[in-house]
């Protein structure tokens, strides 16, 4: 078998089994700790702190160690402890069946803590795995840069699909049976990291001379993946602090479909399933962000393609403001749901559109406007988990459900300033041509197959 078709099934199983449980995590939180969102805040704190701090020892780690030592490591860690979480969360789910009470308030209490500090650990050990894939093992394999963006492309491509089924499927199997969903994220968890580690240890078998030569000391390598690299930091504030300020920006936001959303989403009567059912039709809306973006690009250029972007987001968002303007507002009802909620669920779905031109533009941008645009990027990732963590710390501060419509209105105050800072950075460059209005160059065409990576 061609090694390609080795690493998509590789990446098919890993990223089915990333992107389910992520989906998954949001509502096992709000379930375990239903009167409040400071456990989901808390997780997410706790995620992104780790993801900066460890995510520069993952990338020196991987310079020096074998390759299929690496991977191994990481599977066993990362699946160990998503099937540790499933067990505790199907406990929880079993408790009232446990007729000591005791028991049944240890379980109560342990649940919740075992659940953040293992699916912590398992999100960072997924990070560092999907970080020996694309920055060790892909590039050792591809032959040339088009047989890299290939792989990209296609690799994406398959993360892309996984994470927009998983919420409906999961949604679906959590609204049959809560405890089934902790029973299968268990089963799966236990045989698909055998199932990816015999797929790579295939291809390391197939005697790829690139794959099994040892390793050479790549310090600049680690030096672009320290996050305290104050020579980035420079370069970054120089060149590109403005557009990277206001894309990191969005990220502050709660309005998608992360936990405390999902979490809020549930708390208010939103089945599990048409949770699932709105994030598809948020994909589908995703979707077509990047048709705009391709049209818009080739002809007015990727700044002003960047502001439609705000725009169609901010104008989205606007419906879920009903419910911090006035949460009562119309007298109808769809089942369980009130006006507001619904809109709220529409508002989101259909902002995917601009946020994934927003995306797509400013990495883009990265790509084609600076000249270093490895080094300028890693600083931007460093940006945009900044803001995820001080938006899960303001959840934090306010976790009370009845405040929800706070969080709302600061996200979408907080749109609307990285809207207004890229409108700033697009007036100040207006004298500038920018090739890409024109034509497109060739490495800009190749990034189409690379950029498309979604927000939740």
């Amino acid at each position: 078998m061609d090694y390609r078709y080795k690493l998509y099934l590789n990446r098919l199983l890993s990223s089915w089994g990333d992107r389910t449980w992520e989906f998954a995590i949001g509502l096992y939180l709000i379930k375990l700790y239903p009167s409040s969102l400071l456990l989901t805040a808390i997780q997410g704190i706790l995620a992104s702190s780790a993801t900066i701090i460890l995510a520069p020892i993952f990338g020196r780690w991987i310079t020096k160690a074998s390759r299929i030592q690496e991977v191994k490591i990481c599977l066993i860690i990362q699946n160990g402890a998503v099937v540790i979480s499933s067990a505790f969360v199907a406990l929880f789910f079993l408790q009232d069946q446990i007729e000591d009470e005791s028991i049944r308030n240890a379980i109560a209490f342990v649940a919740p803590i075992v659940l953040v500090g293992f699916s912590l650990i398992s999100q960072v050990t997924s990070a560092g795995y999907t970080l020996c894939l694309e920055k060790d093992w892909l590039v050792t394999l591809a032959e040339d840069e088009k047989r890299l963006t290939d792989l990209n492309a296609m690799l994406r491509r398959i993360d892309l699909s996984c994470q927009t089924v998983a919420p409906f499927l999961v949604g679906f199997l959590m609204q049959f049976s809560e405890l089934a969903s902790a029973v299968f994220f268990l089963v799966w968890n236990a045989f698909s990291g055998f199932g990816e580690y015999a797929v790579l240890k295939s291809l390391y078998n197939q005697g790829i001379p690139a794959l099994l030569e040892p390793k050479k000391d790549k310090p600049d390598l680690s030096n672009e993946l320290s996050f305290f690299d104050f020579d980035a930091l420079k370069k970054y504030w120089k060149s590109f602090s403005l557009p990277g300020v206001a894309f990191g920006l969005v990220y502050l936001s709660i309005l998608g479909f992360d936990s405390v959303t999902v979490g809020f989403m549930t708390s208010q009567g939103v089945e599990e399933g048409l949770i699932g059912i709105v994030s598809l039709f948020g994909a589908i809306f995703g979707i077509l962000g990047t048709l705009v973006f391709q049209w818009s690009a080739a002809r007015i250029g990727l700044r002003l393609t960047g502001l439609i972007g705000y725009t169609i987001d901010l104008l989205a968002l606007s419906l879920c403001l009903v419910i911090a303007i006035s949460p009562n507002w119309f007298g109808w009802n769809w089942g369980s749901m009130t006006a507001p909620i619904i809109l709220f669920l529409i508002g989101i779905a259909v902002s995917r559109a601009g946020l994934w031109t927003i995306d797509l533009s400013v990495n883009q941008l990265i790509q084609t406007q600076s000249t270093k645009p490895a080094l300028i990027g890693g600083v931007q990732t460093s940006v945009n988990i900044f803001a995820e963590l001080t938006k899960f710390t303001v959840v934090a501060f306010i976790p009370a459900l009845e405040n929800f419509w706070i969080l709302i209105i600061v996200s979408y105050l907080s749109i609307t300033l990285g809207g207004i800072l890229f409108a700033l950075y697009t007036y100040r460059c207006r004298d500038i041509t920018p090739p890409e209005a024109t034509a497109l160059t060739e490495k800009s065409k190749i990034a189409y197959g690379t950029l498309t990576e979604t927000k939740s």
